[in-house]
């Protein structure tokens, strides 16, 4: 495997796959990796948005607490830069382990509650989600009520 800096230089979407990891397996980071996964900020910057969305689809759907990578971005300083305009405070990033599904639209809509339907939208679009992806998320998170209406899934909420 090698350094973790080195790792995180030869491909920026590690840095995302870390935390993924961290969360999904439930690790505890190691010490120094905050600062390894600060110091790939530029790689990262070449990492295509799609390929985030990606990791955190991943992250949404396989995690029983996505908060968990989600302050770990957040502590590197990295969450701002693959999401601008996302909220960063914890309320908002274990706001993602609160709902009762597993279903992706349902809890980045729960972490994007915070800002409101259009940040939300923007955030979705900057990191090149679907036109549907984006409705869904911007449409759940613009809801006044969202405790209740977070623990329906995206077909419930098309259906709707």
């Amino acid at each position: 495997m090698g350094v973790a800096a080195l790792r995180f230089g030869e491909d920026g979407l590690r840095v995302v796959r870390a935390a993924r990891f961290c969360a999904q397996l439930a690790l505890t980071p190691v010490p120094g990796l905050v600062d390894d996964m600060r110091g790939a900020g530029a790689t990262l910057a070449r990492v295509a948005p799609e390929r985030i969305l990606d990791e955190l689809r991943k992250l949404m759907s396989k995690s029983p607490q996505p908060s968990r990578a989600l302050v770990l971005l957040r502590d590197a300083g990295v969450l701002a830069q693959i999401a601008p305009g996302a909220p960063a405070d914890q309320a908002s990033l274990l706001r993602a382990d609160t709902v009762a599904t597993h279903d992706i639209t349902v809890r980045l809509a729960a972490w994007l509650w915070a800002v409101g339907g259009t940040r939300a939208a923007a955030v979705m679009h900057g990191l090149k989600a679907s036109r549907a992806l984006e409705r869904d998320v911007a449409e759940l998170a613009a809801l006044p009520h969202a405790r209740e209406a977070l623990t329906l899934s995206a077909a419930d909420l098309r259906a709707v």
